[in-house]
């Protein structure tokens, strides 16, 4: 039987309210962060976009709706190009940060925001390492840095086209050119960020190739 009395909500309700309330504050914080976080990769000068225009992908190069995204987003692009070369000093290849698809599966309207990238590489104390040691150790080491730039731009991924992320990195050890790309669910970047998965958890989860572009598991 309800004891409530006429004009109150019962403690369960009461309870409820609060729960969703709460929720709901977190959601605009989470919005409001990311928000900010976006702002500050569009945060740059006229000059500087000069400086890193030759690190986007060339828009004569896409067969895909990449050449209408990589317009309607090119300050982001730029953004990106700023903050992990000035920010972060990594070394990112020319011609390379735009929209991909995967050729293998030949799916053009599911495409991926990327960048390829050089690793620094010490060829002393790497001079004994294997292929799958320099892989594990590039993942573990520069991805969290560069997921947490490009998922600045949450903007961008609100396009159903845009799917995820792909980041090559790049090395060169005994004379001999060497990169790993991974293939990331932007679902999983969220779950990422919002501690549901781990880096582990997270590389596992996502599409590996090697040098060669075939599909490959690594030991973590």
């Amino acid at each position: 039987m309800n004891t409530a009395k006429h004009g109150q909500r019962p403690a369960g309700t009461t309870m409820l309210l609060n729960i969703l309330a709460g929720l709901l504050i977190l959601s605009s914080a989470q919005c409001e962060t990311t928000s900010e976080r976006e702002k500050s990769i569009l945060d740059f000068s006229k000059s500087e976009a000069g400086r890193y225009q030759d690190l986007l992908i060339d828009p004569g190069q896409y067969t895909t709706n990449g050449s209408v995204y990589h317009e309607k987003y090119r300050n982001h692009l730029i953004g990106i190009a700023r903050s992990l070369s000035a920010d972060y000093k990594f070394t990112i290849l020319r011609n390379s940060i735009g929209f991909y698809f995967d050729k293998k599966l030949n799916q053009r309207d599911r495409l991926y925001l990327g960048i390829d990238m050089e690793i620094p590489l010490d060829e002393a104390t790497h001079a004994g390492s294997s292929y799958q040691h320099i892989a594990v150790t590039a993942l573990e080491t520069y991805l969290k840095d560069v997921l947490a730039v490009i998922n600045s731009c949450a903007t961008i991924f609100g396009e159903g086209e845009i799917i995820g992320m792909v980041v090559g990195f790049h090395w060169k050890i005994r004379d001999q050119r060497h990169s790993i790309t991974i293939w990331i669910d932007e679902r999983d970047v969220v779950r990422y960020e919002n501690r549901q998965l781990t880096m582990k958890e997270l590389i596992s989860r996502s599409y590996i190739t090697n040098t060669e572009g075939k599909l490959i598991r690594l030991l973590l």
